[in-house]
């Protein structure tokens, strides 16, 4: 069970790299670590510690109950720069909200076709 896990987490670790555009090299920087550390979690022959799992979710706004676990989490809070653009969606009308909504959502499918299996 432990193996599996390191191995679900490691996958994590890669897809969040992938998706962020960076080396493990560039990665491992920003997490604090050595690349081959990052490449040990990234393989599941380590676990990440708990500084580089919150280092990585938090500097990347990634959700740690996908991360750690896999859950899909439907609340992301939004970052301090969205806030002009939350401002400027409360005041669309109903049909462009939901022109917004479809446009979002064919990105949101757009960006699963592209991330690597």
């Amino acid at each position: 069970m432990e193996e599996i896990l390191k191995t679900a987490i490691g996958k994590r670790f890669v897809q969040a790299r992938y998706n962020l555009q960076k080396t493990q090299k560039t990665l491992a920087e920003d997490l604090g670590i050595t690349p081959s550390s990052l490449s040990s979690i990234e393989r599941g022959a380590n676990f990440p510690s708990l500084q580089t799992v919150a280092t990585l979710a938090q500097k990347f706004n990634i959700d740690l109950n996908w991360l750690l676990l896999g859950a899909k989490n439907n609340f992301t809070p939004p970052k301090t720069s969205d806030i002009p653009y939350l401002n400027i969606i409360k005041d669309l009308t109903n049909q462009n909200k939901l022109l917004l909504d479809t446009l979002l959502k064919c990105q949101n499918e757009l960006n699963n076709l592209s991330q690597p299996l």
